[in-house]
């Protein structure tokens, strides 16, 4: 089992609208890639938002206005839950992204950012293909989060897709990861979704 590295950032963030579809449309002809993950909560942190970042093979440096923020779909709940009512367990991130090479940069839960610098996932998308990323699980407490990568299960989230997507008229193919790093430079001392812009990626 992996694990992977923060840092650890207060940040100021309202709430967002950047949930999963249940009406998303997407075949082999859209332009953009389908992104599936899922996301075990064992922890306080209930409602996180996953940050990716675009960047380019050669340079390894990020994308210009690539990046994307993304939540988890809730049928019953809304931004508005006191995140003391919201439950943990299971649930699947779905979502499109262009295609190309994107890096999972932070997780942001309330005011606070984790900044997955030390170790997270790269991987490739391909226009009008549909990508399972994997399984992870945040754990712990509010004072010791960690993102773990869980054993895949793609039989899962290809029923998860199939029930909740019916817009999604494409196959499920598991996608492989790369364990990367990078550098991220802080404009104001701050590292917040604005000036944590300089960012150097180590394979």
């Amino acid at each position: 089992m992996r694990m992977f590295l923060f840092v650890w950032v207060l940040v100021l963030t309202g709430c967002a609208s950047n949930r999963a579809d249940k009406n998303i449309e997407f075949n082999s002809e859209d332009l953009n890639s389908l992104i599936v993950f899922g996301l075990d909560i064992r922890t306080d942190y209930k409602d996180p938002m996953f940050t990716f970042v675009q960047y380019d093979v050669a340079s390894k440096s990020v994308v210009e206005g690539s990046q994307i923020d993304r939540k988890s779909m809730r049928d019953t709940l809304t931004d508005s839950v006191f995140a003391s009512q919201i439950p943990t367990g299971h649930r699947y991130f779905v979502f499109k992204l262009p295609p190309g090479a994107w890096l999972l940069k932070q997780a942001r839960v309330g005011n606070v950012s984790l900044i997955f610098s030390k170790q997270t996932i790269s991987f490739s998308t391909r226009q009008g293909e549909s990508h399972y990323l994997g399984e992870f699980r945040l754990e712990s407490n509010y004072r010791y989060p960690q993102l773990k990568v869980l054993p895949s299960d793609i039989f899962g989230a290809e029923l998860e897709v199939n029930h909740n997507y019916p817009g999604v008229k494409t196959k499920l193919a598991e996608t492989k990861n790369n364990k990367v790093r990078f550098s991220c430079e802080a404009n104001s001392g701050l590292m917040d979704k604005a000036d944590c812009d300089k960012i150097k990626i180590y394979f």
